[in-house]
């Protein structure tokens, strides 16, 4: 996760997590047979696609803070956006 912090930093996006996005990314990316395996392509599926669908979408761009954030089990991206005091809230895409 700490890895797609950096990569939007480069475009000037701000990505925070709130502690609950930790042990939801864990839960779905253990498994008994493979162990932690899994957790990287959940990674990619639950926080690096639907975050690119967004910023491509213009939903998040250049100086905004996003929280990703769990609600009724999907991960839920809301930032706060250029305009002074607006807020713009993406439920992210599931994955497919």
């Amino acid at each position: 996760l700490d890895e797609v912090s950096s990569y939007l930093q480069n475009a000037e996006v701000k990505l925070q997590f709130s502690p609950r996005v930790f042990q939801f990314i864990a839960s779905l990316g253990y498994s008994a047979e493979y162990g932690a395996r899994e957790l990287r392509r959940i990674i990619r599926a639950q926080v690096e696609s639907p975050l690119a669908e967004l910023l491509l979408e213009g939903t998040f761009g250049a100086g905004d803070t996003v929280l990703a954030s769990v609600r009724r089990g999907k991960l839920h991206f809301e930032a706060t956006v250029k305009g002074p005091g607006e807020r713009q809230t993406a439920l992210a895409p599931a994955p497919v």
